[in-house]
């Protein structure tokens, strides 16, 4: 937090008739504080889910977790695996929840509630959904996507969401997803937290994740 300070000086003693009193003001600090910079988002899980445009029965959904925020433990990638068919445009959905609560508990699957017909309204009151606060955030968030292996000339990632910056700036929450040629690779997939320099790009801020799925096109 940035702070300046400003300071009101003492008034000057005042000679009145023959007597003089010496009078003093305190100083008295003001001070004008910036408003604090919005810290990083805390989560433990990000989705990916995405619908084929032309055969709805054809989706797929990835789980990348880490239930494990001090780094003692890797995250868990079991689930987190796309499968696309080939010359395919599909709808796609970033899901980022906060489980830290819920698996203490017990009390889901997130894998389970995501397949086949997810229902965000169905979540566990004990899971966070913390994609409500990007979007509540989105003026100083955007996801960013990079592509490797066979898939990076087989595979692109458009953002078709946008926030409320003037001009308005694409966000990442909601995207589509146009595949090519068979192919496997990793689809990295990062979330940059820009508050006051958000630009359009992915160079300035800091990240609140960034992740990796892996792909296949079939």
């Amino acid at each position: 937090m940035k702070m300046r300070m400003f300071k009101i000086a003492g008034l000057a003693s005042i000679a009145i008739t023959a007597t003089v009193l010496g009078i003093t003001s305190c100083s008295k600090p003001e001070t004008v504080v910036s408003p604090p910079v919005p810290g990083n988002e805390f989560l433990t899980t990000v989705a990916f889910r995405c619908i084929n445009t032309a055969a709805p029965f054809d989706t797929t959904t990835a789980i990348w977790r880490n239930l494990n925020p001090n780094g003692t433990q890797a995250p868990d990638t079991s689930e987190a695996i796309l499968n696309f068919k080939k010359n395919s445009n599909y709808v796609c959905w970033v899901y980022i929840f906060d489980e830290s609560q819920t698996t203490k508990f017990g009390t889901t699957n997130l894998g389970a509630e995501l397949q086949p017909n997810f229902n965000i309204n169905n979540l566990p009151s004990t899971t966070v959904n913390v994609t409500t606060e990007i979007r509540q955030r989105q003026n100083y968030h955007l996801f960013c996507f990079n592509m490797t292996g066979g898939i990076a000339t087989n595979l692109s990632v458009t953002r078709t969401d946008y926030d409320t910056n003037t001009p308005s700036l694409q966000v990442g929450l909601n995207d589509n997803v146009t595949t090519i040629n068979v192919s496997t690779g990793r689809m990295e997939v990062a979330l940059h937290h820009q508050p006051n320099v958000k630009n359009g790009s992915c160079s300035p801020g800091s990240d609140d994740f960034d992740i990796f799925y892996g792909v296949t096109i079939q």
